[in-house]
């Protein structure tokens, strides 16, 4: 989100496809605190409810036959959450190896107050560039949306986590490949260490 005293612009995802940019006009006059313009909903709790992330997960994965896996596999993977500044957001570092090769990362996952969603952004030692992610709760399941580019190819992908317990979880992944429709790419069975 980008702020001024006249405007304000926020990059968000739509869960039906694709990016969209909102604008926000303030008269410099109305001089309302952000308090007043933040929404009522306290950001603090809602990224509460992503405190069952928090810790280290030792992930491990079944990959479907995909473009992105031709022959399936398995991998493997580490994952370290902690509280952000002011305990906004959640700080993930990873290391991983799987079908594609091994890399690192870091995601950073907050509350997005005006959009009423979870929003984040993660990067990869696997190619460069930002991945921007979006999600909710959909009943009883954290879902993620997101898009990035790898070897040519637009993938939007869509996480799923289920089955949400104190020391394990599930995590299934649904890539669209430019486009295409959403397939099951892969499913992560997480344990807490």
């Amino acid at each position: 989100m980008i702020a001024g005293p006249i405007f304000s612009a926020c990059l968000s995802c739509n869960p039906a496809g694709g990016w969209r940019v909102s604008f926000t006009m303030r008269q410099a006059a109305q001089n309302k605190s952000p308090s007043v313009v933040m929404a009522a909903v306290d950001p603090r709790a809602e990224i509460a409810k992503l405190s069952f992330l928090l810790g280290t997960w030792r992930e491990i994965d079944i990959y479907e036959k995909s473009q992105f896996a031709p022959h399936g596999g398995t991998g493997t993977g580490v994952y370290k959450t902690v509280w952000g500044p002011g305990g906004f957001s959640l700080l993930t570092d990873f290391e991983y190896e799987g079908p594609q090769g091994k890399s690192t990362g870091h995601q950073v996952l907050t509350w997005h107050p005006s959009e009423e969603c979870y929003a984040g952004c993660g990067v990869t030692s696997a190619f460069p560039g930002c991945i921007m992610i979006t999600g909710n709760w959909e009943g009883l399941k954290l879902v993620l949306f997101g898009e990035f580019e790898a070897a040519g190819r637009r993938v939007g992908f869509r996480q799923v986590f289920s089955d949400i317990e104190d020391r394990t979880m599930l995590v299934r992944q649904y890539n669209s490949i430019d486009g295409g429709p959403l397939q099951l790419y892969g499913t992560s069975k997480l344990t807490r260490y």
